[in-house]
């Protein structure tokens, strides 16, 4: 039964692969300079986007920046949207329980 839910995307379709650890740096470099540079600006264009899906949109936006990073970098390969979409999902998790765990509060 678990199939036929899932049978409009091939699960085992998603790749994202980096060569290797400089692909991996430059890929992190990439992706903070987007995220400084172009994402506001398309953050505030798509505002009433993201505000009709009560904040949704920003996971497609997060995916256009992983996929445009994929553009510049050589050595790296997305297989489709889907594949950033859910690429850029797990990196916001991973960010998230990562600077929950490390970043403590400052209580003066």
């Amino acid at each position: 039964m678990l199939p036929k839910l899932f049978d409009f995307y091939n699960l085992t379709q998603i790749q994202v692969h980096l060569d290797n650890f400089k692909t991996a740096m430059f890929f992190s470099l990439a992706m903070a300079l987007l995220n400084v540079f172009v994402k506001p600006v398309v953050s505030f264009f798509a505002l009433p986007f993201t505000v009709l899906t009560l904040g949704l949109f920003m996971l497609i936006i997060n995916a256009l920046m992983v996929y445009i990073a994929d553009f510049f970098i050589d050595r790296m390969f997305i297989n489709g949207f889907v594949s950033a979409l859910v690429f850029s999902i797990l990196l916001s998790i991973c960010t998230s329980v990562l600077s929950w765990i490390l970043i403590k509060p400052n209580n003066d």
